[in-house]
Parts: structure tokens; sequence; C-alpha cells
């Protein structure tokens, strides 16, 4: 009996572990990723678009889509990785 205890918990607390996060906590985190992307693009924008004012929009455009890409890429795997943090904490 004791031994079925024991599975009965390891499953438990893995069940725990990837159950994810709450729709509250989704929608919570989506909406903090969209409102730091709209401040951060215009931040970017501000600085990028002077920079690039004399390169051909040929060239300009892909170096301005790479530019918020990574802002982007880099904003929404920071957040993922606090919640994911916050979550294991509380």
């Amino acid at each position: 009996m004791e031994n079925y205890k024991d599975e009965f918990e390891y499953k438990n607390e893995t069940y725990q572990k990837i159950q994810g996060q709450s729709k509250k906590d989704s929608h919570k985190e989506q909406l903090l990723n969209q409102a730091i992307g709209i401040i951060i693009g215009l931040i970017v924008m501000f600085f990028l678009l002077p920079l690039l004012k004399d390169i051909p929009p040929i060239y300009a455009s892909p170096i301005a889509v790479f530019v918020m890409f990574c802002f982007s890429y880099a904003r929404g795997y920071g957040l993922r990785r606090l919640f994911n943090y916050i979550q294991r904490k509380g």
C-alpha cells in the first residue's frame, strides 16, 4: 500500500508541474505582452526610423522588420519565463 501512495504522490506532483497556467493568468500575460509591445514598438521606431531615412526602402523595410522581430521575440520569451517563474513560485 505504501508503494501505491508514493506512486500517487509522484503522479500528482508531476501533474501539478505540467498543468499549465489558468485562463486568467494567460489573459494577464497576453495583455501585458501587448501593452509592452506597443510601448517598445513606439520607442524603437522613434530611434530606428531616423537611422533608416537615407537607406532605400527596399533595404530599410527588411531591416525594420528584423529589428522589430528581435525585440518581439525577446519580449515574448522574457515574459513567458517570468510567468513560468511566478507560477512555479506561487
